[in-house]
């Protein structure tokens, strides 16, 4: 590949035909060099000497060995347990260390690998009227016609930007290319183009060099790629009835390449950016995490308590989709800002033409393009729908609470942890009946 990318003509070429063959290159060469593994569903805790009697197990089926096969599969079966058993035990050991010591996040990540992850099949879906789809193309077309509605944008809002570029910014470098790849999180989904950024970082300074071309040629031109403005949009159920659409929400699935120009940019508006943000702010700030909030929070609830005094909170649930801002007012604010005219440029061609896909059981519906509309919870129903799943949740660390090696208050502090967020999460705008208290 690297051979290959140095006999590309990285400089007189449109940016759509070089991205174009840059990404039928790294495609090609990735499906004849890198064989594709498949997933083998083995249980954790099962030991070499389990595994063998499988194998034995196996040979015996095929032989027709049928006394052999069933002494096979009892002493599997006992073995098997035995496995499971030692293997909850030191789970469950070092579970309570961590809650001795103090390791919150090793605690916690111990839990969600020993209880598993529940992963719901999309099967069937509900219609605008209620009725089941079953056919395949039916339900593609449901999913594009819900996702179409959920990204909907104002049509009577015009488009006030003059495209006048009074300031424009330097070139993007090498070394914000590079910074940008290897800044991306590894073992991520890839976007449309089926390329995983591990890719890039096998191809190391040559990758750069491509995509910061590429990257180039957008900053100057001002104009994206087609397949940088494309996501594919991944259903994940929520709470509720899995036939309805509107209980699931959507994951956006990018380019990599995209990722690092959306990383470059966001880099370069961060000096703006961070004078205009008032000290209250927190969340997608460097050293200022929601968790600094929650602690502040939790003083402000102590102080009235300790002096007997009412204390009010304002919840606010965003309904779906709240993120998809209207866009020309989002230009006009960045430009009172004092954001570069080039760079609110590059923002606007990135979400200009923006085009989805969403990927279902049944396969990937056409492409259209993104364009809000919220279908509005019983709240009688959400209640119900949150202690099903805090009983879900119970039920997948039965195996925890029921260890001897865990103490009282480790357990007690997981239902707390784990348990009552889930079973009350946006109790405070739940209106309750008195029949129902």
């Amino acid at each position: 590949m690297r051979n290959i990318f140095k006999g590309i003509d990285l400089i007189d070429r449109v940016p759509d035909e070089l991205w174009t063959e840059i990404r039928d290159i790294v495609q090609e060469t990735g499906i004849k060099t890198i064989p594709m593994e498949k997933k083998c569903k083995r249980v954790k805790w099962l030991s070499g000497e389990a595994l063998q009697i499988a194998v034995k197990m196996r040979e015996a089926k095929s032989k027709g060995q049928k006394e052999r096969y069933k002494h096979l599969n009892a002493e599997f079966q006992r073995i098997a347990r035995r496995d499971k058993k030692d293997f909850l035990r030191n789970q469950c050991k070092e579970i309570e260390e961590n809650n001795r010591m103090g390791k919150t996040r090793d605690l916690f990540k111990k839990i969600r690998d020993t209880k598993g992850t529940f992963y719901a099949k999309m099967g069937s879906v509900k219609d605008r009227n209620g009725m089941d789809l079953t056919e395949a193309e039916d339900i593609k077309k449901r999913w594009q016609e819900y996702t179409e509605e959920l990204y909907k944008k104002d049509l009577h809002y015009q488009d006030n930007h003059n495209g006048v570029i009074t300031h424009l910014e330097p070139d993007i470098l090498e070394c914000e290319v590079k910074w940008a790849l290897e800044s991306i999180t590894m073992n991520k989904a890839s976007g449309g183009d089926g390329i995983p950024v591990e890719l890039f970082h096998i191809l190391k300074d040559d990758a750069v060099k491509v995509v910061h071309s590429t990257a180039r040629k957008f900053g100057k031109l001002s104009s994206g790629h087609k397949d940088w403005k494309r996501s594919v949009f991944i259903p994940v159920p929520k709470k509720g009835n899995a036939k309805d659409c509107s209980n699931y929400h959507t994951i956006a699935l990018i380019l990599h390449a995209s990722k690092v120009m959306l990383k470059i940019l966001q880099a370069r508006l961060q000096q703006y950016m961070s004078r205009e943000l008032p000290d209250v702010q927190a969340g997608f700030r460097k050293g200022r995490g929601t968790r600094d909030q929650i602690a502040n929070i939790c003083w402000i609830m102590e102080k009235p308590r300790e002096f007997q005094k009412n204390i009010y909170f304002c919840f606010i649930d965003y309904a779906k989709a709240f993120d998809c801002v209207d866009h020309n007012k989002l230009w006009k604010i960045l430009k009172e800002m004092g954001i570069p005219d080039h760079l609110i440029c590059l923002l606007r061609n990135l979400y200009a033409g923006q085009e989805a896909t969403v990927r279902t059981g049944h396969g990937t519906t056409d492409w259209f393009q993104i364009e809000k509309e919220y279908v509005k919870a019983v709240c009688s129903l959400e209640i119900k729908i949150r202690l099903f799943l805090g009983r879900k949740v119970m039920t997948n660390l039965d195996s925890i609470f029921k260890s001897r090696d865990i103490t009282l208050p480790t357990k007690v502090r997981l239902v707390k942890a784990m348990v009552f967020p889930v079973v009350v999460y946006g109790c405070e705008s739940w209106t309750v009946k008195k029949s129902e208290r």
